[in-house]
């Protein structure tokens, strides 16, 4: 237990130390913006970029969702369909330690960098190429993958249906479910598609997942 938290509070302290003066502007800028609408909150140049990608369920880069870990840029998920997924070479729990532009750039050092930091090191233009270092988590040699960039959908976010079957006085009924894990640009489209769908397949009532 000692050893834990004492690792807990280290990391939690190393990040307070990255802080930079955009993020204590961002916090003065989302409380000014509070004082006059609760709704209302400031997006720093890569909080507006998340929120574009959230919103339009896209983005360039690799197709690889990441945590930090220990001071490690740590592969939590592959995108089906990604550039990662697509080479074979990474899977989760792989470390990134360094990242390269293009083919021959110089790699720069991301053990112990801001996670938000990295993401931008390996996001980029569809087309380009990134290099990374990789420590796989059995602690194996140290390998560099090469990745092209691509556009990537996140599929997953989106609206989607599935049919699942409800036992209801004594008789089996077909029942729609659509599960919307997140709000973006033509939700009500997508979601409208998918109830006409429904309805076609002749389902006695809906349910519609907004967790």
């Amino acid at each position: 237990i000692e050893k834990r938290l004492t690792q807990r509070y280290t990391n939690e302290l190393k990040q307070l130390r990255q802080a930079e003066a955009v993020d204590a502007f961002s916090v003065y800028m989302d409380a000014y913006t509070h004082s006059y609408d609760p709704h209302t909150d400031y997006f720093s140049p890569r909080r507006a970029e998340d929120f574009s990608i959230d919103m339009n369920l896209s983005l360039q880069g690799i197709g690889a969702e990441l945590r930090s870990k220990n001071g490690y840029a740590e592969l939590v998920r592959l995108i089906p369909g990604g550039p990662a997924a697509k080479s074979g070479k990474l899977k989760p729990t792989d470390r990134i330690i360094a990242v390269g532009q293009g083919e021959d750039g110089e790699f720069t050092d991301v053990v112990g960098m801001r996670l938000d930091e990295t993401v931008q090191l390996i996001r980029g233009e569809k087309g380009s190429t990134v290099r990374l270092q990789i420590s796989p988590a059995d602690n194996s040699q140290t390998k560099t993958i090469t990745l092209v960039r691509d556009k990537i959908e996140l599929k997953d976010q989106a609206a989607r249906k599935q049919i699942i079957k409800i036992e209801r006085g004594g008789q089996t009924v077909d029942v729609g479910l659509i599960s919307l894990p997140s709000f973006y640009n033509g939700t009500a489209d997508d979601v409208e598609k998918q109830l006409v769908k429904l309805k076609k397949q002749d389902v006695e009532g809906g349910v519609l997942d907004l967790r």
